[in-house]
């Protein structure tokens, strides 16, 4: 067999399709004979007789008589064999080129489906590259059902494109606990790559990197995806370059800090650890993502950034608990970033503190949030946050300004109390040119010890 030319592409349940396929004579004898047969998964074979006449080198486009029923339900995967026998009515003596089997992107049907040795699917990554070829039909959920933890051995689980969804038709990867790993010595670029797909939820998955993965999650071009409810393990990183630099990166590859444009993404309820940054997003100044949530999440032991935002119009950063109690290097800390050309974020409840854990003498700076360069379009708002111990004998700063416009702190507490004797604390510092802003009903306590520097309010333009 040549090739099989029929079926391909995205196949839909009930379908009734033509099975083509080109036959080549590789013989030294015309080809006037041939049994012709296929199979789908275990099913029954179907099986036809040719009769006529193919040269030695020449080639034969045979279509079938019966057409191939495609299953309605997916009990199996459904792998597609197409194969000749009993050439001019002997035995081929050459069998190794009679034979196709591929398997058929069949539409996922509405239901729930196990990942695991009992499941359907046996890996993550064949659940991946199934529903990336095959889409869905209806909302469709996959459930990890490892009996031990799992690991990925040579790449990344890529949703890419995926067809079908919908906001009543959504996909929903549920890890259930489960554990799955990078294995040792395998580079990824990340555990999950969400390509050009939406509507999209990964769940209760505990993800473990070894010491060469980029990042946990990483989504470009994608909308209405949802990170929920996982944990991300990046603490294998003693450091990390700027591409390695996210739990949950956002970004146009997952080897570089290029521009995406997603839109109305959750990452709500995670712990997420380690890793340059804890999410980190990277939009363009003509085409920013919009509605980003970032919500309820532990973000802890990250090496420079908590959160780091920039070129987003509208969301909400809320609730997150974002500290580094467990760090063991003297790295700058800053609990939120909004850098450049943000407008309508806002920033409320979050709880920021502990920038250096235990360390001895740390001489890195610290800041609960820093605000910089804001478009002026819409108003960002920083409310209600609790900032307390940034301790180092650098400078520790609560809330940072920097050259930005159109925006209001307000009703926000900054407590910082540093048992070193040198240093400067700052409760709220504008720095630069400052324009349209307000600030009101903050709290700001410090405590100085020895020659340490403190300044509540810190105009310096």
């Amino acid at each position: 067999i040549r090739s099989l030319l029929q079926p391909q592409g995205r196949l839909i349940g009930g379908s009734s399709l033509v099975v083509q396929l080109r036959i080549y004579n590789s013989g030294s004898a015309p080809l006037t004979q041939l049994q012709l047969n296929y199979r789908l998964g275990t099913g029954a074979t179907h099986s036809e007789s040719w009769q006529g006449s193919v040269a030695s080198g020449d080639s034969l486009l045979y279509t079938f008589n019966q057409n191939l029923l495609i299953p309605t339900q997916l009990s199996e995967m459904p792998n597609f064999t197409v194969w000749t026998s009993a050439p001019n009515g002997q035995n081929d003596y050459y069998p190794t080129d009679d034979t196709v089997q591929t398997t058929l992107c069949i539409a996922i049907p509405s239901g729930t489906y196990e990942i695991g040795t009992q499941g359907l699917f046996k890996t993550p990554e064949e659940f991946t590259k199934y529903v990336s070829c095959a889409g869905i039909l209806g909302s469709v959920k996959a459930v990890f059902k490892f009996t031990g933890d799992a690991y990925l051995q040579r790449e990344s689980l890529i949703l890419n494109q995926i067809v079908g969804t919908s906001a009543a038709h959504r996909l929903e990867i549920d890890g259930e606990g489960d554990t799955l790993h990078a294995a040792p010595g395998v580079a990824l670029p990340a555990f999950f790559q969400i390509l050009n797909s939406s509507h999209i939820e990964i769940r209760r998955v505990h993800f473990k990197s070894n010491e060469l993965q980029n990042s946990g999650i990483f989504i470009s071009a994608s909308d209405s995806v949802k990170i929920a409810q996982n944990t991300i393990d990046l603490s294998q990183f003693s450091t990390a370059a700027f591409h390695q630099n996210c739990v949950v990166l956002v970004s146009e590859s997952p080897t570089s800090i290029a521009h995406s444009f997603s839109h109305f993404l959750q990452i709500d309820s995670n712990v997420l650890i380690g890793g340059r940054a804890g999410v980190r997003l990277e939009s363009h100044p003509t085409q920013r993502s919009r509605d980003l949530h970032i919500r309820q999440n532990v973000i802890r032991d990250f090496l420079s950034n908590g959160i780091q935002i920039s070129f987003v119009d509208s969301g909400l950063i809320s609730r997150n608990n974002i500290h580094r109690e467990g760090i063991t290097a003297d790295q700058d800390f800053i609990g939120v970033f909004l850098s450049s050309g943000n407008e309508g974020l806002r920033v409320v409840e979050n709880r920021i503190h502990s920038s250096h854990g235990s360390l001895l003498n740390p001489s890195s700076s610290a800041s609960g949030i820093m605000l910089n360069s804001f478009a002026n379009v819409k108003r960002n708002y920083v409310f209600n946050n609790l900032i307390y111990a940034l301790s180092t004998t650098g400078m520790a700063t609560g809330i940072m300004a920097n050259n930005a416009i159109g925006f209001e702190i307000m009703h926000n507490t900054v407590a910082l109390k540093s048992s070193f004797t040198s240093g400067n604390v700052a409760g709220i510092a504008l720095l630069g040119f400052q324009q349209q802003f307000r600030i009101q009903n903050n709290l700001i306590y410090l405590e100085k010890t020895g020659s340490l520097r403190r300044t509540a309010l810190w105009v310096d333009n």
